[in-house]
């Protein structure tokens, strides 16, 4: 068992050399430091496309609002694959009494 995870090209097999492989990162741990996690999210490197979503709803509006918000968390996510995104970061930051986080 391992608990370390893979971001970008995986469709390569890792028993191989190739270029592609330094479009990868390797995290040891399932949980990653704030630092760490900036140097993630700024990467402008050729291979790695980044969109950032706030994964957050109005709690005045109650299920449908969480319901609403899950929807166009998909459809944006859609979009963003279809823009040519690799990788997405959904955040919880923004939180406040009346916008609540909808992650487990």
């Amino acid at each position: 068992m391992t608990l370390s995870g893979y971001l970008g090209s995986l469709q390569q097999n890792l028993l191989e050399t190739s270029p592609d492989h330094v479009k990868m990162v390797r995290f040891r741990n399932p949980v990653i430091s704030n630092t760490y996690f900036q140097v993630v999210k700024n990467l402008n490197t050729k291979g790695f496309q980044l969109q950032t979503f706030y994964c957050i709803f109005d709690a005045g509006k109650g299920a449908k609002g969480l319901e609403e918000a899950v929807e166009q968390l998909c459809n944006d996510a859609e979009r963003a694959v279809d823009e040519g995104k690799n990788y997405i970061i959904l955040s919880d930051r923004g939180i406040s009494e009346t916008l609540h986080r909808y992650l487990p």
